[in-house]
């Protein structure tokens, strides 16, 4: 599916070569950098090269990109950031998706990411994906922005469901009737709550913990 990838932009360009290498040049349509504007005027100066570098490479590909530079300042920064994934998502449309690219750039700025990814609205939000590399070793993790802001305003009781599902696998209402000892209504209203926010799926009359949300968990 199209995406457009954000990312934060530090002073090297492969990590975010080797994603589109990953992804295939066909699935990329736009690049946004994120760059994080200090004092430091040199460090300001590595970026900016670092960025005509990888430019000219993802133009190569046909691929464009951009570079959103950010304040490091905390009044500013989460906003910026923000407005990029907007962006972002305008251009990817209703059947692209935005994906924020977590590896490589400055750690403020991956937090910076994670946070304005989850703090979006719902419609942009379900079109985010986050994705983190390992670092020096082959690893890999993806998980949806609305599923994991779903995840981070369960309850006690919802996450108990959710977490019994995560150790069962699969389970019939009565299995989990057992395992949590709830009367049956209290069950099913649980289970509607965490069907409506994606994290459970029913099939053949079990349910189960979602595909997106198993990483999580």
């Amino acid at each position: 599916m199209p995406r457009v990838l954000v990312a934060g932009m530090g002073f090297t360009v492969d990590f975010v070569l080797r994603r589109v290498a990953d992804l295939g040049r066909g699935e990329v349509l736009r690049v946004i950098l994120v760059g994080l504007r200090t004092e430091d005027r040199v460090s300001w100066e590595r970026v900016l090269e670092a960025h005509r570098i990888l430019s000219g490479y993802l133009k190569a590909l046909g691929i464009e990109s951009e570079l959103v530079e950010t304040p490091a300042s905390e009044a500013g920064l989460l906003g910026r950031v923000r407005d990029a994934l907007a962006r972002a998502a305008s251009l990817a449309g209703e059947d692209g998706l935005v994906e924020v690219y977590l590896t490589g750039g400055p750690r403020i700025l991956c937090l910076a990411l994670t946070l304005a990814s989850l703090t979006l609205p719902p419609g942009p939000r379900r079109r985010v994906r986050l994705v983190a590399y390992g670092e020096g070793f082959e690893a890999r993790l993806e998980v949806r922005a609305d599923s994991l802001a779903a995840l981070l305003q369960l309850d006690e009781e919802h996450r108990a469901l959710l977490e019994a599902l995560a150790r069962l696998g699969r389970a019939r209402a009565s299995r989990l009737l057992e395992e949590l000892g709830w009367n049956r209504s209290t069950l099913y209203l649980r289970l509607s709550r965490l069907e409506a926010l994606g994290l459970v799926a029913r099939s053949g009359g079990e349910w189960m913990v979602h595909p997106a949300v198993e990483p999580l968990l």
